[in-house]
């Protein structure tokens, strides 16, 4: 039944039918996560994944954003994901207990480089997808993630081939079945946090949710009721504690995810999980006008498992930093400023952020429920040597209550897009983002950007 239905939602949805305030926040999401997968464009495991397509893969007509090259298809949809995710700035839907913008939209450009699209369908497809990650996250549960899942990737295989199946024309009956081939390759844990596999896993999600979508569309089988039955996705994946299938499927095109509970925006590239405890501390430092050099102690306090993706509690590299309570902190205290700078090796291990991620301590209190970065609170403690300050922070950074301004949404895009090109370009980049509702191919609008973008001397000419 939810197979079913969920298939219907996708295929069948007209834009016109997909509420305004959906929509624009959508528009906003596609926004923010090209600006973030921009910034991530030059880091290393992108990289390495632009050589891996010039050594197995190929050319082809898909933008790969950041870059001033083109790949085929699949190879463009898992760098684009890739860059999307490395940095950890991108978007965050507490229902899915993960980020869903990064994989679909690089899987909807890897199709709207072989089907023309339009923007107005662009958008809506976009929307359908994420809507499917929302509807996902709640039937899995907090279990899934508990269980040690990358919902992120393990889910986003199937909104990768909502988006991707919507722009290539599925119809039901096929985007059932490229459900089931997703199925197929969802994967990715939460013990490659602090890596390269991380954001690698959620590149493979949309590639391999991009290949499921094309293959249903030329006529391959798989199981067309993939998260039905005894041994269905949801059977086999969930630990039991999601909401039943059924009542969720009673909910899809009635109850929109990206309008409650929202997507929240991030502020900081790191976790999530550790947005609460960074407002805090930097409100407390300017408040308190705290400088490091008085700290003695920090101690954080969180409910049961709300530091569960923050598996790094002595950090010594940039990308395991980004998984920790102890290292944004200190970096807060520090800078007043936490940024992209903050999480390079160098910074990371500087004495005095070595010394303050010593001083902090992880302080479990009791509560029932589940605690996420979205849901429960932080209580921070400061030691100085003039004395204890505290703050209880039970709101997040760049969620829909502490939201990010349409100002500052503006200039994170510039931050982020100014380091794969110049400024004025970035400027007409979000302007043209702005209007792609307008626009009659987005695979042409996202083309017209390449010429401003760096070369790749892995990719073969």
């Amino acid at each position: 039944m939810f197979t079913s239905r969920i298939a219907d939602f996708v295929c069948s949805t007209p834009p016109s039918q997909i509420p305004d305030e959906v929509l624009r926040r959508v528009g906003m999401a596609l926004i923010d996560t090209v600006g973030v997968a921009l910034a991530g464009s030059g880091e290393a495991v992108v990289d390495v994944t632009l050589q891996q397509a010039a050594a197995f893969g190929g050319s082809g007509d898909a933008t790969v954003l950041g870059h001033n090259l083109k790949l085929a298809a699949p190879d463009a949809a898992f760098v684009n994901s890739t860059c999307a995710h490395i940095l950890d700035f991108d978007d965050s839907l507490p229902t899915l207990r993960g980020h869903p913008s990064g994989p679909v939209l690089a899987a909807a450009l890897a199709a709207a480089s072989l089907s023309p699209t339009s923007g107005q369908e662009f958008l809506a497809s976009y929307a359908l997808a994420v809507e499917t990650a929302g509807k996902l996250g709640r039937v899995l549960g907090h279990g899934h993630y508990f269980r040690g899942w990358h919902t992120t990737a393990t889910a986003s295989v199937f909104t990768s081939a909502a988006a991707a199946g919507r722009i290539l024309g599925l119809d039901p009956r096929k985007m059932r079945v490229a459900f089931g081939f997703a199925a197929a390759s969802s994967a990715g844990l939460l013990k490659s946090f602090g890596t390269m596999a991380k954001s690698w896993q959620v590149g493979r999600a949309a590639q391999n949710g991009f290949l499921a979508a094309w293959l249903a569309g030329k006529g391959a089988t798989a199981s067309d009721a993939v998260f039905d039955g005894g041994d269905g996705f949801f059977a086999t994946y969930s630990m039991g504690d999601g909401k039943p299938a059924e009542e969720i499927a009673e909910s899809i095109g009635h109850e929109w995810e990206i309008l409650q509970p929202g997507i929240s925006f991030k502020r900081w590239p790191c976790c999530y999980g550790a947005h609460r405890a960074i407002g805090g501390v930097l409100q407390m430092v300017e408040e308190h006008d705290i400088v490091p050099e008085e700290v003695e102690s920090i101690e954080i306090g969180f409910g049961p498992n709300g530091d569960r993706a923050l598996r790094s509690r002595r950090p010594k590299t940039g990308l395991d930093a980004k998984f920790s309570f102890e290292y944004p902190v200190a970096a807060a205290i520090i800078d007043r400023a936490v940024g992209f700078d903050s999480f390079s090796d160098e910074k990371v291990n500087r004495p005095q952020a070595q010394r303050l991620i010593e001083a902090t301590q992880r302080v479990q209190f009791e509560g029932e429920g589940v605690f996420t970065a979205h849901v429960g609170h932080n209580d921070l403690t400061i030691r100085t040597q003039r004395g204890q300050f505290f703050k209880r922070v039970s709101q997040t950074p760049g969620s829909p209550n502490w939201p990010m301004s349409t100002e500052e949404m503006h200039a994170k895009f510039l931050d982020c897009a100014g380091i794969a090109q110049d400024v004025r370009s970035a400027q007409q980049f979000a302007l043209a983002l702005s209007g792609i509702a307008q626009a009659d191919d987005v695979a042409a609008l996202f083309a017209s950007q390449t010429k401003n973008w760096r070369k790749s001397p892995h990719h073969r000419r």
